[in-house]
């Protein structure tokens, strides 16, 4: 009767051991999962905000770009028609011709 007692004892508190590691192993998984879930959707919405924050930089370049091309462009004029002037006073022999140039 003794031992039938002490194995039942011993055999319910390996089971109640048993069960608390399942259900610690279990609540760790599910904290775990969770917190991990969070930290994703933590880094989603970041990256959602650097893909909003480089599009308005983006139109900002694309403006200032332009803005660069406009010079650039009538920079080249300002150098074709430069040259146009600098061929026609050669051709007619104005004051800037040949080794006079300065």
């Amino acid at each position: 009767m003794i031992s039938s007692a002490v194995y039942y004892l011993i055999e319910f508190e390996w089971f109640d051991t048993n069960k608390y590691y399942r259900i610690k192993i279990r609540f760790s998984f599910f904290f775990s999962f969770f917190r991990l879930l969070f930290q994703l959707c933590t880094s989603l919405e970041t990256a959602n905000k650097l893909v909003q924050s480089t599009n308005s930089n983006v139109g900002l370049l694309s403006e200032k770009v332009e803005g660069l091309e406009k010079i650039v462009r009538r920079g080249d004029s300002a150098v074709a028609a430069a040259r146009a002037i600098h061929v026609s006073l050669n051709q007619k022999g104005g004051p800037f011709n040949g080794s006079q140039n300065v």
